[in-house]
């Protein structure tokens, strides 16, 4: 999923949860949800080189600022909560650490080592959960349009 899906989810999420922990564990746990539904990227990514997942990472951000400052100009009276940000940061939190431990892997640094021991496990659930649960790659652009339908979803209940 774009992170401009995770993202909305977690605003969504931290709407209704307005205990600061708990918004950020539903946001980190919506993350893992939402990438069970096959989103149209799963065969690609194991290919992606690090210098394209920079340019589709900044395509991304850019996609969730303007997704946050059309909330902010369309949506009357809607308020970015500290609830909602820490929602947010849950729920980009895994691909985050994914980003980290594939940049990471050919360090020799001790640090680094250390920090691939912790972040590994996280990062081998998250390949699991979105390649192994729903073995179906669909087509780009239905994962396209099916995230913009939950998007559209998410806008409603903002």
């Amino acid at each position: 999923m774009f992170l401009t899906v995770h993202t909305t989810a977690a605003i969504a999420i931290g709407a209704q949860i307005t205990n600061p922990a708990g918004a950020f564990l539903a946001g980190l746990v919506s993350h893992y949800i939402l990438d069970v539904i096959p989103h149209g990227d799963e065969t690609k990514w194991p290919n992606v080189t690090n210098g394209q997942l920079a340019k589709l990472a900044l395509f991304d951000h850019m996609a969730l600022v303007i997704n946050l400052s059309a909330l902010l100009v369309l949506k009357p009276g809607f308020d970015l909560t500290a609830p909602m940000a820490l929602a947010i940061l849950g729920s980009v939190a895994p691909d985050y650490l994914m980003a980290l431990y594939r940049l990471t892997t050919s360090y020799t640094a001790l640090f680094w080592q250390k920090l691939q021991k912790i972040i590994g496990p996280l990062e081998k659930f998250h390949h699991l959960i979105h390649f192994h649960i729903i073995k179906y790659d669909p087509p780009f652009w239905v994962g396209a349009i099916l995230q913009a339908t939950i998007m559209a979803a998410l806008w409603i209940l903002i």
